[in-house]
């Protein structure tokens, strides 16, 4: 089957001077396996009846869309909880980085350097971790990369296990980030 694709759109409605109103939801762009398979008709259900229908209808710049009902409340978008230990593990585990051996080395490290502080029960980064992040994103993109990370970790793997030798592996690591680091 052919997978579904589905964009997140936004909708930027005007209603007379100055009022400006944004919609956010998703469009389907190619039904694939959702023509013939619809999943959680009964959470579409109750979705409409608390007022979250996340498909928006299509649209072209310059439609005009008929108002159905006002409803005055402002809603603001909130970010992401920060992460536990857990949850941080979590996702360290979903993008293959690091391994349970050095997992709490990983956290240690971060907290030792100031990149972050646990605050009630929560990791909080710090300027620090704020100014080196936004660094090391702008200038080594290719080496913050989540698939870069777990593709070194799994080459160190197979040089671990005698698969690799770890001279090449280096020189084809080694190389191109001296170059970029001595710029």
């Amino acid at each position: 089957m052919v997978h579904a694709s589905i964009n997140t759109v936004g909708v930027d409605l005007s209603c007379g001077e100055g009022n400006m109103f944004r919609a956010n939801g998703s469009i389907i762009a190619n039904p694939g396996f959702l023509k013939v398979y619809q999943e959680g008709l009964d959470d579409a259900k109750k979705e409409k009846a608390l007022g979250e229908e996340k498909l928006l209808p299509e649209l072209v710049e310059g439609d005009k869309v008929k108002l159905k009902e006002i409803n005055p409340h402002q809603h603001f978008t909130e970010p992401p909880p920060r992460y536990t230990e857990a949850s941080l593990i979590k996702v360290l585990e979903e993008f293959g980085i690091g391994r349970p051996s050095t997992y709490a080395t990983i956290i240690y490290t971060l907290q030792n350097r100031e990149y972050v502080v646990y605050d009630q029960k929560r990791f909080k980064p710090t300027d620090v971790g704020r100014i080196v992040n936004k660094f090391l994103t702008q200038h080594f993109t290719k080496y913050v990369d989540y698939d870069f990370t777990a593709n070194l970790e799994d080459d160190l793997d197979a040089i671990s296990r005698g698969e690799q030798a770890w001279v090449p592996m280096m020189r084809q690591f080694w190389s191109p980030f001296k170059k970029q680091v001595d710029i």
